[in-house]
């Protein structure tokens, strides 16, 4: 492959779409399942780094080296799925678990490109909302909205300057990632051939997974007092990607 595309984000931020969008170019390959088991590939680079000094020292002479046979798994595992998905130019693979670890996954693999997508915090926190009281069946929390808006912000804030970082609500406008990768966007092809699997009794159904782009807000807006919370926390990352409170 020329080149690797991780596509990260905060969940219900967009990641599926934008991945969707992106596998619309010729020399990207078509839609693709998440692939949740690679990010544990990935985890464990992050975890050996974390662990060094109490763990992973014990079985590696240094750094280096646990760093180029871990880098080595990746890649044995990378282009399997590369010649799976029929060898394109560009490999584009989308799992929003692996967000907050994408400097280090690019650290290890300097050939990625670490795109994300954004989405104001009011509208992800509120979708969270829809997917925690359908898994648990009990209503969603000022905690539980301090937590996802905690795992919003800490996701965007670590991510390095070179990162692309695109707004749901410009989608399907792209111009920096399309540019960076010199591909071009075709949006009518979104979900051609096929479209994520997910089943709409699964918590993370969402029927925008089905049809043609559409950014439009599809649930009630959240809940006032929920609003202040997010906005205490995610409030700088607002002001700097141009989301009012």
């Amino acid at each position: 492959m020329q080149r690797l595309v991780l596509v990260g984000g905060a969940p219900r931020s967009g990641t599926t779409v934008l991945h969707g969008l992106l596998c619309t170019a010729e020399t990207v390959n078509d839609f693709r399942e998440e692939p949740s088991y690679l990010g544990f590939m990935f985890r464990a680079w992050s975890h050996g780094l974390t662990k060094w000094q109490n763990h992973t020292f014990d079985f590696h002479d240094n750094r280096k080296q646990f760093a180029d046979r871990m880098r080595g798994y990746l890649v044995a595992e990378l282009d399997h799925i590369w010649r799976r998905a029929g060898r394109p130019a560009v490999l584009a693979l989308k799992d929003p678990t692996i967000t907050t670890i994408l400097p280090r996954i690019c650290d290890l693999m300097p050939e990625a490109l670490a795109v994300l997508s954004i989405r104001h915090p009011h509208a992800v926190v509120r979708s969270r909302q829809e997917v925690m009281e359908r898994q648990t069946g009990r209503p969603f929390t000022a905690a539980d909205a301090a937590k996802v808006a905690e795992e919003y912000a800490h996701g965007y804030e670590v991510q390095r300057p070179e990162a692309l970082i695109v707004r749901y609500e410009d989608l399907p406008e792209i111009p920096a990632v399309a540019d960076a990768l010199g591909v071009e966007i075709r949006p009518e092809r979104l979900w051609c051939p096929r479209g994520p699997s997910v089943l709409p009794d699964s918590p993370w159904f969402s029927p925008k997974y089905r049809d043609g782009l559409d950014v439009s807000g599809r649930l009630s807006d959240l809940a006032p007092e929920l609003r202040d919370i997010v906005d205490r926390r995610c409030g700088a990352l607002m002001a700097r990607f141009g989301y009012s409170a």
